[in-house]
């Protein structure tokens, strides 16, 4: 019986050095397998929420540049800007209707001078130095068309002077036709990068 009990001990030996042998071999090569298989689960989890996350955001973007394209094009029409493809197009779109504003309402126009334009966000500011003459309700009404008619036009730096010699004499409520010369900046604005 020991020649049995010898085999027996020897195959049992042999079956726990397979079993040692065989978890051994699950612990080093199928373990890390199943993990990093768990690793690359969550990742692929992760990677469709980030893209469901872009997804939503793509189409927000989406919505939000078609409404900027539909309000730059409704306020690119509506004649609240001046007209011109380029900076020197809208100045002289500006100089022609301050003379015809001024011309119209019985002033004259004397001289006109461009300044340089100005960026502000996304318009284009063109400015003018202008010198006009006429009476006290010309004048009036030449400042009512240009800040309160479209496109919109903005006076600044204003100067009204009077010759010296009937200024002594007259005063403007004795002779509403005593003539003023003015000088004053007005300035438009186009649409900055439309050329």
């Amino acid at each position: 019986m020991s020649i049995m009990a010898e085999r027996l001990a020897s195959r049992g030996l042999a079956v726990t050095i397979l079993v040692g042998l065989l978890g051994l071999v699950f612990l080093l090569a199928v373990t890390p397998l199943l993990n990093l298989h768990r690793g690359y689960d969550e990742s692929i989890a992760d990677l469709r929420y980030q893209l469901n996350k872009l997804t939503g955001v793509e189409d927000r973007l989406r919505l939000l540049k078609e409404q900027r394209d539909a309000l730059q094009a409704r306020t690119g029409n509506d004649g609240q800007l001046l007209a011109g493809d380029n900076e020197a197009a809208a100045g002289a779109n500006l100089h022609a209707r301050v003379k015809s504003i001024v011309v119209g309402h019985g002033g004259t126009f004397e001289s006109v001078k461009v300044l340089p334009a100005k960026r502000e966000a996304h318009l284009q500011q063109i400015p003018l130095k202008v010198r006009a003459s006429g009476t006290i309700n010309a004048l009036q009404k030449v400042f009512y068309d240009l800040e309160m008619t479209q496109p919109y036009q903005f006076i600044n730096s204003l100067s009204i002077r009077a010759d010296d010699r009937t200024a002594w004499r007259n005063s403007v409520a004795q002779d509403p036709n005593l003539v003023l010369d003015v000088s004053f900046e007005v300035h438009g604005f186009r649409r900055a990068g439309a050329e």
